[in-house]
């Protein structure tokens, strides 16, 4: 049966997004190649915005997150999970990073973190050769796990993360439209 082919392949790409709570210190090992910006409206939880002629934009501005998939560490348990941030943590980490004539691949060790509640996470730079399990490209396994995460379609394997930003903009549009049809 088609849906429940469907249904096991989104189950198998669905990872627990990383909540960090004040003062709380996690250690993670990044698997990702690459982070995916997605632009958000919040009603009764986060929705993808699908840009032009977005029905929620007249409403409220859109806020972007960026994406990473990472294997967090707790005493000796790894467990993989989609890691959320602002684009201004991301990007110091990104400047961290480059400072030390890097870029972010996989088997980077980071240390999450945020002070207080109204903060956001900030990630302190760790050492390179930690664990690095890859089913797929860490773009594509990215990208599905945020496409679970949001409702959208999963990508296909031989679509760029610009072609599948194509093909997902009608369904964001159409579970935003819905979202504000039940006055979420």
């Amino acid at each position: 049966m088609i849906t429940k082919q469907g249904t096991a392949a989104r189950a198998a790409w669905a990872l627990p997004l990383l909540r960090v709570a004040p003062g709380q210190v996690t250690q993670l090992t990044v698997q990702s190649e690459s982070i995916i910006y997605f632009e958000l409206h919040w009603l009764d939880k986060n929705y993808v915005c699908p840009g032009d002629g977005c029905p929620s934009c007249c409403e409220s501005l859109a806020r972007m997150k960026g994406y990473f998939i990472a294997l967090v560490h707790v005493g000796d348990r790894s467990t993989s999970c989609l890691v959320e941030a602002p684009p201004s943590s991301i990007q110091r980490l990104l400047d961290q990073i480059a400072m030390e004539q890097g870029v972010l691949k996989p088997g980077l060790q980071l240390t999450v973190h945020r002070r207080a509640k109204n903060r956001s996470v900030s990630f302190d730079l760790g050492d390179e050769g930690g664990r690095v399990i890859d089913q797929l490209t860490p773009d594509h396994r990215t990208l599905s796990a945020t496409a679970v995460l949001f409702g959208l379609p999963l990508p296909r394997r031989e679509e760029t993360t610009d072609e599948y930003v194509l093909r997902a903009e009608p369904v964001a549009r159409n579970l935003l439209l819905m979202a504000t049809k039940l006055g979420r």
